[in-house]
């Protein structure tokens, strides 16, 4: 068994306070993003439309008129379905946009095991 004598790369407290602070710019803008995104949820071919914006609430409902002619369970239905589309997509689309985020700052991303040197 032998004993090699490794250099261990110095701490550098600015370098590390530097990249805490592009970090924290990056997730600001992204929150920003995720205001201004909208994702529109359908269902019934579009007669129901829900639109969400990236923090999960509601902008738009938009109804056919023809809907409403339908009973009214039938509207129930179409407006569940379409905010459970429109929540599944805004969710898949954050979790893609917070790993993208992720992957450029080095840090680990969709299971990644390591972090990547900057």
């Amino acid at each position: 068994m032998s004993i090699t004598n490794e250099t261990k790369p110095e701490f550098n407290f600015d370098q590390m306070m530097e990249k805490a602070k592009a970090i924290q710019e990056k997730m600001r803008w992204a929150q920003k993003d995720l205001e201004s995104l909208q994702i529109t949820g359908a269902a019934g071919g579009g007669l129901v439309q829900i639109i969400m914006n990236g923090q999960r609430k509601v902008v738009k409902i938009i109804i056919d008129n023809s809907v409403y002619q339908e009973p009214k369970e039938v509207l129930t239905d179409l407006v569940i379905a379409a905010f459970n589309d429109a929540l599944n997509k805004v969710d898949t689309t954050v979790q893609t946009r917070i790993m993208t985020i992720a992957k450029d700052m080095g840090l680990p991303s969709d299971g990644d095991s390591e972090v990547t040197q900057v």
